[in-house]
């Protein structure tokens, strides 16, 4: 009875990690009105996780709904679907990453992003857009231009780990958008300058209310 409900559980982690990592999907349209978010919520729909050196891969976090590469010397790449951004008029990709160190050694693994064009007959080549090999012990969020002569993209996070020092790196929230139509800052009200010196200074303000959300 152990035996058959291990196969069980087995086959139904083993079809999870399929249908996430389907490759059969068509380009996902983005416009200036409507951006593509992906915040791992549900299983990476249209990513694909190769396996990279020493037989790594990413993987789904379903707990804490981010994606993750493991500690240790490895290499791999999570790929995201391909994405038609012929109707953006300024694209870019936005995401959060946290790579820490374990044990307060200050190490960290490094993350390369790339980008290219999938169209066919088109240059297929992976261009760099941000390379990260400082600590990032907490989530940190970050924002880049793609190109906008394109008509279908892909990007990827490529991961290469730095040993038992350092703990692995973690994405959340990826956004492809408009720039152009990214919200601005809002003003502070009854903005209060307090106590200025040499190096600090004491700041207070209002609250913005915006329907039923309290801005700070």
């Amino acid at each position: 009875k152990n035996l058959l409900s291990l196969l069980i559980l087995t086959m139904v982690f083993c079809s999870l990690r399929v249908s996430a990592h389907n490759p059969q999907c068509n380009p996902i349209p983005v416009t200036d009105n409507t951006p593509w978010l992906d915040d791992f919520s549900t299983a990476p729909n249209c990513w694909t996780f190769p396996i990279g050196n020493d037989n790594t891969s990413w993987h789904w976090d379903n707990v804490v709904n981010d994606i993750y590469h493991d500690y240790g010397i490895y290499e791999s790449d999570a790929i995201s679907p391909v994405l038609d951004i012929s109707g953006v008029t300024t694209p870019y990709l936005k995401f959060s990453q946290k790579r820490q160190d374990f044990s307060s050694s200050t190490f960290a693994d490094e993350l390369y992003v790339y980008y290219r064009s999938t169209a066919v007959g088109g240059d297929s080549t992976w261009y760099l857009l941000g390379a990260y090999t400082e600590l990032c012990n907490d989530w940190f969020i970050d924002s880049m231009p793609l190109p906008s002569n394109r008509t279908t993209i892909q990007f990827k996070f490529h991961a290469v780990g730095n040993g038992d020092l350092a703990y692995g790196v973690n994405i959340d929230f990826v956004n492809v958008y408009n720039e152009e139509n990214a919200p601005s800052c809002i003003a502070p009200t009854a903005l209060t300058v307090l106590n200025i010196g040499e190096y600090s200074v004491d700041l207070s303000w209002g609250v913005v209310s915006e329907g039923d959300v309290d801005l700070y």
